[in-house]
């Protein structure tokens, strides 16, 4: 199997949920460095692979994706021996779903709104009310890996708590 080519950074967590995902499953990558902060994924040379300009971005053969998690999901369901870090079980599935769609509405969101006025100086200084909600999130995060158990209530590893 020919390695697959990610676009993106380390810096980047979307990117590294992929490259997490593809060292799980076996697939090896060759990583493509575009750069947010010096404008390459405005380029036209990326806007021709990813018109939405967002990392990562992912091309598997013919396939081209964007999207951290649909990747992760992608990968797992193309290339993983078995179906542990994706269950396709519709309960386990439904719950590993449920957590990257919380680590996408709302755990990135409240890290982002902290993080990135910060390190980048973006307009004013972030609000307590930032905090607070940043506090209430990673007590319901808290409250997934209650009693031992990974994110989605398993006794085993998921893409979901690749994602968190």
């Amino acid at each position: 199997m020919a390695p697959i080519d990610l676009y993106g950074i380390n810096l980047s967590a979307p990117v590294r949920i992929v490259q997490m995902t593809a060292e799980c499953v076996g697939v090896k990558y060759n990583l493509k460095k575009v750069d947010l902060r010096t404008g390459e994924h405005l380029q036209q040379e990326f806007l021709k692979i990813n018109p939405m300009h967002t990392i990562p971005t992912v091309i598997d053969g013919d396939i081209v994706m964007s999207e951290s998690r649909a990747i992760s999901g992608y990968l797992v369901n193309r290339y993983a021996m078995d179906d542990s870090l994706y269950p396709k079980d519709p309960v386990t599935r439904a719950r590993v779903d449920q957590r990257l769609y919380f680590d996408m509405g709302f755990l990135y969101k409240a890290i982002a709104d902290i993080i990135y006025p910060t390190i980048f100086g973006i307009g004013k200084p972030v609000r307590e009310d930032k905090f607070h909600k940043l506090k209430e999130v990673l007590g319901w995060l808290d409250g997934f890996v209650a009693e031992d158990k990974f994110a989605a209530g398993t006794d085993h590893l998921t893409v979901a708590d690749l994602a968190l």
